[in-house]
């Protein structure tokens, strides 16, 4: 679906009667191509918050607010418009493109010239260059992650997850908590095994009654979630701690993924050799020069190098 999007871009000009350049601000719009949602479900409601699934994605609904600093633009697209914001308004999709870096600017929108009226009057002696495609190239990598549906605007939302959180020193002094939050890798939680999506309540519970038993936290048990959380769509949460895809998101080691979803066997044993295999067929068909500097940092030393060499000679003419 085709958008036209208000924005902001900063021109160097010279104007009329001086001789040193300047920046001016100018106001513009620009039509760029948003996805447009074919289906979206309601997943689950937290603390009132509404996450939407389309199969793939989590979303949230966008509900741009007007402040102080800020002035409604409107937009061609039904019943939505932007809100061009300063920096605290992270739910507008101009708080996350380089407007944020324009605050006197956008609270001044439609009084700026437009690019159209720099082109007609010509008010400046010289028009010498712009970052309108920079600005251009921003707000379509701040738009990638939003969507049309019924004519509503959403934004995909990291997956909320229960994280187990322990506070003070133990033996009630502070207490442990069930809380959840949007995953955000390594930032969510200092242990892994302390992080579970939203359809494994039961299971978060248990894990957290037994974090706070092993501190002496018993005044925190029975422990419950400390948000309002009713989930609709079970299979639209699917985080889990050591995935395949948290693996590939290098979020895991090799070590940690194999740990916790193998066990010790053929399977695994098969895996390692396949790894080990390609390491050596690299190996195989690096140059001596490269092979000694892979060996050299890894902290092995140049007789025990030369001496391996001397021993095994390796064939690289292929």
């Amino acid at each position: 679906m085709k958008v036209q999007v208000p924005f902001v871009f900063e021109a160097t000009v010279i104007p009329k009667g001086c001789r040193k350049s300047r920046g001016e601000f100018v106001a513009d719009q620009v039509e760029i191509e948003i996805a447009e949602l074919t289906e979206l479900k309601h997943a689950a409601t937290v603390d009132k918050q509404d996450y939407w699934f389309d199969g793939n994605s989590l979303y949230l609904p966008v509900q741009p607010e007007a402040n102080t600093h800020g002035a409604q633009i409107g937009c061609e697209m039904q019943s939505w418009s932007l809100t061009l914001a300063d920096l605290r308004n992270h739910q507008s999709p101009i708080g996350r493109h380089n407007l944020a870096r324009y605050r006197q600017a956008i609270s001044q929108y439609e009084s700026l010239p437009t690019a159209d009226q720099i082109v007609q009057d010509m008010p400046y002696r010289s028009y010498n260059d712009d970052d309108r495609l920079d600005q251009i190239e921003r707000l379509k990598a701040a738009l990638t992650n939003y969507a049309v549906y019924a004519g509503r605007v959403y934004l995909k939302a990291n997956e909320p997850v229960y994280v187990i959180q322990t506070f003070g020193m133990g033996r009630n002094h502070g207490g442990t908590g069930l809380f959840v939050e949007p995953y955000c890798g390594a930032n969510t939680a200092s242990h892994r095994d302390r992080i579970f999506n939203l359809s494994n309540l039961d299971k978060a519970i248990e894990k957290a009654e037994a974090v706070a038993m092993s501190r002496g936290d018993d005044q925190s048990v029975p422990i419950a979630p400390n948000s309002d959380v009713t989930v609709i769509l079970p299979e639209a949460f699917r985080f889990e701690p050591y995935s395949r895809e948290e693996y590939d998101k290098g979020e895991i080691s090799l070590a940690d993924y194999l740990k916790h979803n193998f066990e010790p066997g053929t399977e695994s044993e098969r895996l390692i050799e396949r790894v080990a295999e390609s390491l050596v067929q690299k190996m195989k068909v690096a140059s001596i020069e490269t092979q000694v500097a892979w060996l050299r940092e890894r902290g092995l030393h140049a007789e025990t190098i030369l001496q391996a060499y001397e021993q095994n000679p390796t064939d690289t003419s292929e």
